[in-house]
């Protein structure tokens, strides 16, 4: 009977230290991983089903002014632009199947100001597939945004200018298909883009004859010069002016031409 309740006692004692190991293993572990999340530049926050906030980071709580005292247990909505809340909302529920994450971008009230902010969410599933909490993973994107609409508002400005020139203006892949046509080009063969260039305009089956687009792709410099249109079935004869200009990648290859044309 002692001897049982030896090996009995030393059985326990070692499923004590095994636990106690464990926990002390767990706490550091949640000790490690709060420390890097704390520590994060990103913004961190968790919240549950009903929108409340669970958790936030020091980044967040810095990004907003705010203390986690002033928003845990309080729904994230109210710092969100009015115009976006529809968009995180969509994103939100989209969590509700698998892979169970997600990524918006959202303007928010923040101490500098509406800022913009790209946010991946991952959705904590139990046992049952059901998502009883949200990770969200947040980061400032103001300056690409930014960069984004003036380029959006250049290529808008630059599309005008060359819808309003009279001239022709075709891109050129190197089969001579037209990648792209303005107004003017468009305004004579609305069909243009997607066929090649002596197809679209001329209607010939052929390349045209000292084609300055073809020589553009093989010397790699501008060719211009006057080119001869016979007379066809659509139209008479014509005298076209015509600069063809190579477009080249980092590496010097000649990718496109972009072709200027007019009636002379």
């Amino acid at each position: 009977y002692t001897h049982d309740l030896e090996e009995y006692t030393q059985t326990l004692q070692k499923e004590i230290d095994r636990r106690t190991n464990a926990e002390e293993a767990l706490m550091q572990s949640e000790k490690n991983y709060r420390l890097l999340v704390e520590n994060q530049n990103d913004l961190v926050a968790k919240f549950d089903n009903h929108k409340r906030m669970r958790f936030v980071n020091a980044t967040y709580c810095k990004t907003f002014g705010i203390n986690e005292r002033e928003i845990l247990g309080k729904p994230f909505f109210p710092l969100i632009h009015e115009d976006d809340i529809e968009t995180v909302k969509v994103s939100i529920a989209s969590l509700s199947r698998p892979p169970y994450k997600t990524y918006h971008e959202e303007r928010a009230k923040t101490v500098d100001g509406w800022r913009w902010f790209g946010w991946s969410l991952s959705g904590l599933v139990d046992a049952d597939g059901q998502i009883k909490e949200t990770v969200a993973v947040g980061r400032d994107v103001t300056d690409r945004r930014q960069a984004e609409e003036a380029l959006q508002k250049n290529e808008q400005k630059l599309k005008f200018i060359l819808d309003s020139l009279p001239y022709m203006i075709c891109e050129i892949d190197p089969s001579l298909n037209v990648l792209w046509a303005n107004k003017t080009a468009l305004d004579l063969n609305p069909e243009a883009v997607g066929r090649t260039c002596y197809s679209a305009f001329p209607g010939n089956l052929t390349a045209c004859e000292g084609c300055y687009c073809k020589k553009a792709f093989e010397t790699g410099k501008i060719e211009s010069g006057i080119m001869y249109q016979p007379a066809s079935k659509t139209a008479g004869e014509s005298y076209w002016e015509n600069v063809s200009v190579p477009l080249k990648d980092l590496n010097g290859k000649v990718t496109t031409v972009l072709e200027v044309s007019r009636n002379v």
